[in-house]
């Protein structure tokens, strides 16, 4: 995996979250955003510092990353069933914490577009 897109895209993925949180997070559209996945448009450092804050992770992580390695670095650190992590590229938060944020925001999309449906009945 060469592309910054590409990397952005896995640990966005990793981090279980969705196109769409992530950009509401950047401020922009889910395809503008989908485009930087793609490679269709360029990552500024400004932009690349962004995206690190949304996904927990340092910038440069997100440059080296290499699926290849976390995946083998956290298959190879199962205990009993419960996978840890130890490769120490996301930092520590609750993963109820994230959750929570994912919920929150799909419940403010919901009322957007409820919003809007009902501007469009009108």
């Amino acid at each position: 995996m060469n592309s910054i897109g590409q990397k952005i895209r896995k640990l966005r993925e990793l981090r279980g979250y969705s196109q769409e949180y992530v950009a509401s997070k950047l401020d922009m559209s889910q395809n503008n955003y989908s485009r930087i996945e793609l490679d269709q448009v360029k990552v500024n450092l400004d932009r690349l510092k962004d995206i690190s804050l949304v996904l927990e992770i340092d910038p440069i992580d997100i440059l080296n990353f290499d699926e290849r390695y976390i995946f083998n670095s956290v298959s190879n650190n199962q205990n009993g069933g419960e996978v840890t992590n130890n490769s120490g590229i996301f930092k520590e938060k609750n993963i109820s914490q994230h959750l929570k944020d994912e919920i929150d925001y799909l419940r403010e999309e919901n009322r957007r577009l409820l919003k809007l449906l009902e501007q469009q009945k009108k």
